[in-house]
């Protein structure tokens, strides 16, 4: 910058000190501008973090806003398919115990065919195990338990079918629990009774 100074000797108290007030006063006002350009800068300075951070925290909320509305929305649809789950885990615990209960029926069904199939299995061998000379009255199974009461012709007879009781794979713990002579006007014979337990 040029300065000029066309007043030089000038002053409102002559013309020997006016080029040093006029410099002074011109120097004063300069420095003034310059002082309040300084001020609006550093105004400026200190302002724009502030609005940046207040854009930013508006921005930021908008965004927490939206994120937010977004996780309730989720939170819905996930409360609502829960609560679907919640019938279908129902119907699994009815299927879960009706399978059960059918287990139980088809264990117990098994149980008592596997009974049944030993039963029949002991009765087709007592066909074979009884002799000739002797007929059963009475013949009972009851839990794996066998009684059976019949007549004989004597008491080798008993004894053979006690021994063949006892050697077939159908019957064990075979006992004589009575034999006794029965006397009838064409003769006699012997009455018995034998208890023993299923074998397989």
């Amino acid at each position: 910058m040029i300065e000029i100074n066309l007043l030089r000797g000038f002053s409102a108290e002559g013309l020997d000190g006016g080029e040093s007030t006029l410099n002074s006063t011109f120097a004063t006002a300069q420095k003034v501008v310059f002082d309040e350009k300084d001020l609006v800068l550093k105004l400026v300075i200190l302002i724009i973090p502030v609005l940046a951070l207040y854009g930013y925290e508006f921005y930021d909320e908008g965004i927490g806003a939206n994120t937010l509305k977004a996780k309730q929305k989720q939170v819905e649809r996930l409360t609502i398919e829960l609560a679907g789950f919640g019938k279908q885990v129902a119907e699994v615990r009815k299927i879960k115990e009706e399978k059960n209960r059918l287990t139980s029926r088809i264990d117990t069904i098994k149980e008592i065919s596997k009974e049944r199939l030993s039963n029949a299995k002991a009765l087709d061998a007592l066909h074979d195990i009884v002799p000739p000379q002797a007929w059963l009255k009475n013949l009972s199974i009851e839990n794996g338990k066998v009684k059976i009461v019949g007549e004989a012709t004597e008491d080798l007879v008993v004894s053979q079918l006690l021994r063949n009781l006892d050697e077939s794979i159908y019957f064990k713990d075979v006992k004589l629990l009575s034999s006794t002579e029965v006397r009838k006007a064409g003769g006699s014979y012997k009455a018995f009774s034998i208890d023993c337990t299923l074998g397989q």
